[in-house]
């Protein structure tokens, strides 16, 4: 999850190799791309491929983005099991959870901009829905970890779950969304991080 995915160096790809240097390539590029719209040939050519090698990889330009959000749908909820796992406390669960997911800014930035989806405008209206199916499990992951933070008394039993956890997201969700579209943000320290979460939980820091 910490691991930034690097631009592919140039060389012969291994068999099955070469669909992960084009998901590669393609997040290099919604990474340093001014463009909301990234073609074909644009990829083609940062790959030093022709656009009928793409194809023979991939049918479409949607099945490349269909196969980068499954690898970071993948990504991502690996790390959240992990914290889940190895976290008993469920309000700790829901602090590193977030912690992680807000740190992506500085880990694996053009996962960041895929999740927020501006380049998806231009391309099949199934990759956003399928964009909004992840949310809505990472919701679904926030209010497990807080109800069982209620469940093991950590926090009173008329807390707000649903609430919270929607606090909570809407707070990861807008420090990326201010990451991909460039507006200076004032809070990015650990500290002052872990102060919003916090009081997103309405529990201090």
């Amino acid at each position: 999850m910490e691991e930034e995915i690097q631009k592919p160096k140039t060389r012969k790809a291994k068999p099955g190799e070469r669909k992960l240097d084009i998901l590669k390539a393609l997040v290099d590029l919604l990474q340093s791309s001014k463009q909301k719209h990234i073609t074909t040939k644009v990829l083609a050519a940062h790959l030093g491929l022709s656009e009928a090698a793409l194809y023979r990889h991939f049918a479409s330009k949607a099945q490349m983005y269909d196969a980068l959000i499954a690898y970071v749908e993948s990504a991502v909820f690996t790390a959240v099991n992990q914290i889940q796992q190895s976290n008993p406390s469920g309000m700790h669960q829901a602090r590193m959870i977030a912690t992680t997911l807000i740190s992506l800014t500085r880990t694996n930035p053009g996962m960041v901009i895929l999740m927020c989806g501006d380049f998806l405008t231009q391309e099949d209206e199934r990759l956003q829905h399928r964009l909004n199916l992840l949310f809505s499990k990472l919701r679904t992951q926030l209010k497990q970890s807080l109800s069982l933070a209620v469940a093991q008394m950590e926090i009173f039993s008329d807390y707000d779950v649903q609430v919270r956890s929607e606090l909570l997201f809407s707070l990861i969700l807008g420090q990326w969304v201010s990451f991909s579209k460039g507006i200076q943000r004032t809070n990015t320290e650990p500290n002052s991080v872990d102060k919003l979460i916090c009081t997103a939980l309405g529990i201090r820091s």
